[in-house]
């Protein structure tokens, strides 16, 4: 057998941790209020505040009495203050929102005594904030506001809110609502601005810069009042519909070119869309570089309430020079890969004759000619590339195609979406010399915010890592990491190697809590899903920190230049299967010490492999604390190749332990592997702790067997014989079984011995035997080792034929059944081949 010591000291049959907790258990009862059941946070209100002010926060949810810490996951705001009502459902937070607090969305998660929230977020913002007034859902009655402010408001079911400002003629007027990126319910804002005789000057629903939220713009034509109409754009709405509308004279681009820029660097960019035109500033770019840089464009003294998407980069930036319509008249770039090129699909008045253009008329019949756009680059013969589009990812409307050509002009790779509209092509180069890019929108649309910018880099292998989801249309169940204290929690992490070998991995955390251990096991060649084990030990004390999670291979060598990183993506407002509504996402792991929970869970080291083919009973234990009877429900979270168990069993209340059957296919892996079982409970909410790892050895079957097909008649006996192949040893007999015989039949198990190469079953039909062909008969040997069973299943596919008897015409006395009718008496049970239900 092999060596049963674990990591970390996790001995199986007996862990140090285990103990520990044993003598826990013993001594003391766990007070009803301080058990490991998380949080629920529903809502955060208000959703924003502007920076350099102090804001009281209500977070509102359920079990929350406890509450002790706010996460957030990027710095800007300060908590002061933690302040939770006796009921529960409420906590007040005092936040400091500094003065240069980055504008925009911030991830909060409440930590309390006994676990972490779900995700929240809330938004920072530069303007002054006032709350919508009721009633103003009438036109004639709006809410007076002041320019320049942000409006915090609610939308009921077929609600409507209207404001009024004032403003001279030529003054820039925009209102932009956060509605859906407040990331709470389905709620798709609608925005116009009309004027006092209720003429619609602007109206917006969704856009390319904010997808599903709006934003309109005027410049004012005259002096006088101007009204904003909020509503949900199909008159819907609810008491969750929270909004906030920005109403003011900044400027509001919609789009920036370029799209990006080289570290370090001082840049002049183009703000394009805004309704007083297009205008140039010039920016400097961080030192590091930053896939989800923001710019804020500035004019008189004014930014937008949200930035536009910006790439900051380490190489350089090309900018594509008209005309470049065609491979002769391409932007040429001859320098060492990795370049971006940089470029907008606007509408072109060249001669389709001459350019790659596609002829259009407007709607004033002005014929024009549609842009596409060609780059080239030099690459050398087996280079790998990829080639990332990027557009409707920085927010440009732009829905591009690429495609790739040689320097003969041969079209090698082409792409239009890839996962989203932005295309993407990985290129082996075939040849050294000259290659080029073109890129076109979809529909042949154009513009001059469509704007773009094509990366050409080589392959950098990666690692990504992520808590997958733990069920269907809900990403925020058991995406954070409460430990109870002294006892262990597991989650899964899935691994995604992009160009990265199949060698093991070695997964740590950084900045774990005082007194956390990790244990990460099974991360093998072929394996993207992977049990982590956290143990919070008696030291250790209530708190909690946000976790950067590494991976690497445990060659140094090999471990050069993998970029490794986790992002969690949390899906905050659904759209039941289909693709989420809207999204956030996280680079750090919420872990914390909770206070204990009232039982624990160990499984019964196995002292016999699971042999392929098998099947084996894990004995699961459950460590009660006094009070605590009710059931336990437990799972595999993580099943190794080959292996199947059901999605979970339960220990039944005022009971410690119950056996869970899992079983190997005959492909199974030969080898050893780690497995644990969570638990979950109800202890005053959804408590869930996890057991030690144990080895689990998948080995060959000790033999195998060969059944030769029968047929009898009702009412008689027939021998059924089968041949045996032994390949490993054993001591003593083993039990052997014939399984799968139809109902009405009776066999006796025999005995056999490592010795025996053949036994026969004596199968005796009564007359009620159902007549028909039953098939899928097994042999089931159980060969005892160190007291201990281990189950084969040999022989699968076997068929014993019933028939009825004769009648003096020759014939059958009854009607033959089909096999598997369920309406027929005596019908044989189905083989429990791969799973058993266990004993209640």
């Amino acid at each position: 057998m092999p060596n049963n010591r674990l990591p970390n000291g996790l001995n199986p049959r007996a862990s140090s941790a285990w103990i520990r907790f044993l003598a826990i258990i013993s001594a003391a009862v766990v007070a009803a209020g301080a058990q490991a059941a998380s949080p629920q946070l529903n809502r955060i209100l208000p959703r924003g505040g502007q920076r350099g002010t102090e804001v009281t926060l209500s977070f509102e949810g359920a079990r929350l009495s406890d509450a002790q810490e706010v996460f957030i996951y990027e710095p800007g705001i300060t908590i002061t203050k933690v302040t939770p009502d006796k009921g529960g459902q409420k906590v007040a937070v005092t936040a400091k929102i500094a003065p240069d607090a980055r504008i925009g969305e911030y991830g909060v998660r409440l930590r309390t005594a006994t676990g972490i929230s779900e995700f929240r977020t809330f938004w920072v913002g530069s303007l002054p904030v006032i709350a919508e007034k009721e009633p103003n859902n009438d036109f004639k009655t709006p809410q007076a506001i002041p320019l320049n402010v942000s409006v915090a408001g609610v939308i009921d079911n077929e609600d409507q809110d209207f404001f009024v400002v004032e403003a001279k003629k030529g003054q820039r007027i925009t209102a932009e609502i956060e509605g859906m990126r407040l990331g709470g319910v389905a709620f798709d804002p609608y925005v116009a601005i009309l004027d006092e005789k209720r003429f619609e000057l602007s109206a917006s629903d969704d856009t390319a810069l904010l997808k599903q939220d709006s934003v309109a713009s005027i410049i004012a034509p005259h002096d006088g009042k101007y009204i904003i109409q909020v509503r949900e754009s199909a008159f819907g709405g609810s008491a969750d519909s929270y909004y906030r509308l920005h109403v003011g004279t900044f400027p509001r681009p919609r789009v920036v070119y370029p799209l990006g820029g080289q570290v370090g660097q001082k840049l002049a960019v183009k703000f394009i869309g805004d309704v007083k035109g297009t205008f140039e500033q010039t920016i400097q770019l961080p030192e590091k570089p930053d896939a989800d840089f923001m710019l804020f464009a500035e004019q008189d003294g004014q930014t937008p309430p949200s930035g536009n998407h910006f790439r900051v980069v380490d190489f350089p930036n090309v900018m594509e020079v008209e005309p470049n319509d065609s491979m002769k008249t391409a932007t040429a770039y001859n320098g060492p890969l990795p370049v971006a090129f940089n470029g907008i699909i606007s509408s072109s008045s060249a001669d389709p004759k001459t350019a790659g253009g596609v002829e259009s008329k407007s709607a004033s019949a002005e014929v024009k000619y549609q842009d596409t756009d060609y780059f080239k680059f030099v690459a050398k013969k087996g280079q790998v590339l990829e080639v990332n589009v990027y557009a409707r990812r920085l927010r440009s409307p732009l829905d591009s195609v690429l495609t790739v050509y040689n320097s003969a002009g041969a079209q090698i790779a082409t792409n239009d979406d890839s996962g989203g509209p932005d295309s993407y092509v990985r290129l082996n180069v075939p040849a050294d010399g000259d290659y080029f890019v073109r890129v076109r929108d979809h529909l042949r649309a154009a513009g001059d915010q469509y704007a773009y910018r094509v990366e050409i880099t080589p392959v950098q292998p990666a690692i990504t890592m992520a808590i997958p989801n733990f069920s269907v249309n809900y990403s925020q169940e058991r995406n954070a990491v409460p430990i109870p204290h002294g006892n262990l929690y597991a989650t899964l992490i899935r691994i995604q190697r992009a160009d990265v070998a199949g060698g093991p991995l070695a997964l740590s955390g950084l900045n774990l809590p005082a007194g956390v251990k990790m244990t990460a096991m099974n991360i093998e060649p072929g394996v993207d899903t992977v049990p982590v084990l956290f143990e919070a030990t008696p030291a250790s004390k209530v708190s909690g920190s946000l976790v950067e999670l590494q991976a690497t291979p445990p060659d140094a060598k090999a471990a050069a230049g993998i970029h490794s990183a986790f992002k969690q993506v949390i899906e905050l407002v659904t759209n039941g299967n289909q693709q989420a509504f809207y999204t956030a996402s996280v680079d750090k792991m919420a872990v914390a010490v909770a206070e204990d929970a009232p039982y624990r869970l160990r499984i019964v080291q196995p002292k016999v492999p699971l042999v392929q083919g098998g099947e084996i009973k894990l004995k699961v234990i459950a460590e009660r604390a006094r009070e605590f009877t009710g059931p336990i429900t437990v799972r595999f979270l993580f099943k190794p190749p080959g292996i199947e168990a059901l999605a979970q069993m339960e220990i039944p209340a005022n009971q410690n332990e119950a056996d869970y059957i899992i079983n190997a296919s005959d492909g199974a892996p030969v080898k050893q592997w780690h497995v644990l079982v969570v638990g979950s409970g109800d202890a005053n909410g959804l408590t869930w702790v996890a057991s030690p790892f144990v080895s689990l050895d998948v080995a060959a079957p000790f033999l195998s067997a060969k059944i030769a097909n029968a047929t009898v008649e009702q009412a008689k006996t027939v021998k059924m014989f089968a041949e045996l192949d032994v390949k490993t040893k054993w001591e003593g007999k083993a039990k052997a079984e014939l399984v799968g015989l139809p109902g009405n039949t009776t066999v006796e198990a025999k005995e056999i011995t490592a010795a025996d190469t053949k036994i026969d079953f004596d199968v005796v039909t009564t007359k009620i035997t159902p007549a028909a062909q039953h098939n899928g008969l097994f042999v089931r040997v159980t060969i005892m080792k160190d007291g201990e069973p281990i189950q084969h299943n040999v022989g699968r596919g076997a068929v014993l034929r019933v028939d009825a008897p004769l009648g003096k015409d020759g014939k059958p006395t009854t009607q033959p059944v089909k096999a598997g009718d369920p309406t027929k008496a005596g019908d044989p049970a189905k083989p429990k081949v791969k799973t058993e239900k266990p004993a209640k």
